[in-house]
């Protein structure tokens, strides 16, 4: 994955109407440049970006003028992204279909997934937490530190207010700078101070003081003399022997030189050989043969300490060596004038020879070259590992990418597909309460039908049941005169009358006897 923080050198500026040029380089700096790019140029293809586009599935010849706008727009989105990528870039995302799919793979490609988005974030917010001034840095490169963590933070949703960015920048200064920050603190109000005009007003406090830093260098480099004095306490013991041995013998052997100036040296009537003496003993290691001052093994103790110090004493000749003996030697005096230096009369000295030094050096030049060349081999092997890992980590991100916009596909065409059954449903519902109601409306129909046309039976004497016509009258029969024409309505062949009831004028089994007159 591209880093975010390489810093890359633009040359000259870009014409208005070309879009900035992108090779896997700084992908944040053409972010938002590409942003707003193509809201300049159409804000609509912007929208799209983020929007997202599906294009008609029916045919070209077919589509509205909305559709056409829209694939047109999509169109145009792409175009000027692919304008502004390099060959590999293009490689990666020459297979997207629309634009916010070239815009999300690109910022998945190179800002990573949501979880390494917030790992960033982390890691800027903690670094802006941090933040702190460092003893050799300038105001200018503070402030371009600053800035970096601050855009990063911006660049990921997370905004930081005005106040908070103007406290943090006061409190991140050390403290040769507490009387500038009291200053500021005490005479401007932090909640409408700008970030800029902070840095503006440090910058000048910041000039004025190498100005002033400059001129006293000028003035002490006028001066002729300088006599510094250092006293240093040393906890080690041996340390401090030697250097009171080698202040005494300085002593002694000034106080000689002055006691026995013009004589020449006599040997003692009682001097002797020193054969039959006992031999000289070091009372540092305890062995004959040498003195303190001259034990190997001082002086490699000394040298593996690395603290080695050339001593220099003068006196004066007025100075009494009673006196001289109760001073203290833990010093060191240096005197400097303009073209001469005082070197020391007398230097301590060690037995490592110039080619002793020199292979030892050659030895340590040789393992150093060994380090480096291991070193550079692993870091190689690092290299090409995390290369590996990187590109590997791309190709699974780019995969998910994509298995997460098929998801999304899918998703989207399950809640179509569940939209349509359910529309389906309520329509097959809203047919079938319809069906429902237009047949009770028929059955009850039929039902009424049926009772109205169903058939009543009347006990008639002795002979049973016998159907009728319902609704109709029914009457006994009755004798009429031959050709009179009955009602229709009326069955003249059976009525029911009250048994008992005597009609007149009528005969229900007719006449009996036929009357004939008496004298035919």
């Amino acid at each position: 994955m591209a880093s975010t923080s390489n810093i890359v050198v633009w040359g000259d500026s870009q014409p208005t109407n070309k879009p900035p040029f992108f090779n896997g380089v700084n992908y944040a700096y053409w972010k938002n440049r590409m942003k707003l790019f193509i809201q300049a140029y159409d804000l609509e293809a912007w929208k799209i970006i983020m929007r997202g586009y599906i294009a008609p599935t029916s045919n070209i010849e077919s589509w509205s003028v909305e559709e056409d706008k829209g694939f047109s727009t999509n169109a145009k989105a792409m175009h000027l992204i692919f304008c502004a990528l390099g060959p590999d870039e293009y490689g990666r995302v020459s297979s997207c279909s629309n634009a916010k799919e070239i815009w999300d793979k690109l910022e998945v490609t190179h800002e990573g997934t949501n979880q390494v988005k917030e790992t960033k974030i982390g890691l800027l917010n903690l670094s802006y937490e941090n933040f702190k001034m460092d003893p050799e840095e300038d105001i200018k490169t503070m402030s371009d530190r600053f800035s970096v963590i601050v855009n990063g933070l911006k660049g990921y949703g997370e905004v930081i207010p005005e106040d908070k960015l103007v406290r943090k920048m006061i409190y991140s200064l050390p403290d040769s700078w507490d009387s500038k920050k009291t200053a500021i603190i005490e005479a401007k109000d932090l909640k409408v101070l700008k970030l800029d005009e902070l840095i503006g007003s440090l910058l000048t406090h910041e000039m004025m003081s190498t100005g002033k830093e400059e001129k006293k260098k000028e003035v002490e480099k006028k001066k002729v003399g300088l006599a510094l004095k250092a006293s240093k306490k040393d906890d080690d013991s041996s340390e401090e022997d030697e250097e009171k041995e080698m202040a005494m013998f300085a002593k002694r052997f000034k106080n000689f030189m002055l006691t026995n100036k013009g004589r020449r040296f006599q040997r003692d009537e009682g001097f002797k050989s020193n054969k039959g003496r006992d031999p000289l003993t070091c009372y540092e290691c305890n062995k004959p043969g040498h003195i303190r001052f001259d034990c190997p093994q001082l002086k490699k103790n000394s040298y593996e300490k690395k603290k080695h110090k050339a001593h220099v004493a003068t006196w004066s000749d007025d100075e009494s060596s009673d006196e001289d003996e109760d001073e203290v030697a833990n010093l060191c005096l240096m005197a400097i004038e303009d073209d001469s230096m005082v070197t020391s009369n007398s230097s301590y000295s060690f037995d490592y020879t110039f080619d002793e030094l020199q292979d030892v050096y050659n030895e340590l030049a040789l393992e150093y070259e060994k380090l480096i060349l291991k070193n550079r081999k692993i870091t190689s092997k690092l290299k090409n590992e995390n290369d590996s890992l990187s590109k590997s980590n791309m190709e699974f991100e780019s995969k998910i990418k994509e298995m997460q916009v098929q998801i999304k596909d899918f998703e989207k065409r399950n809640q179509d597909l569940q939209n349509l059954l359910s529309k389906v449903h309520e329509d097959h519902q809203k047919e079938l309460d319809d069906l429902k109601a237009s047949f009770n409306k028929v059955g009850t129909k039929l039902v009424e039908k049926c009772e109205n046309s169903r058939p009543n039976y009347v006990r008639k004497n002795y002979h049973g049941y016998r159907q009728r016509s319902p609704n109709r009258k029914k009457i006994r029969s009755i004798w009429v005169p031959k050709g009179l024409i009955a009602n229709k309505d009326v069955d003249l062949l059976s009525k029911w009358i009250p048994k008992g009831t005597k009609l007149l004028g009528t005969n229900s089994y007719g006449p009996k006897r036929v009357w004939v007159p008496k004298h035919t």
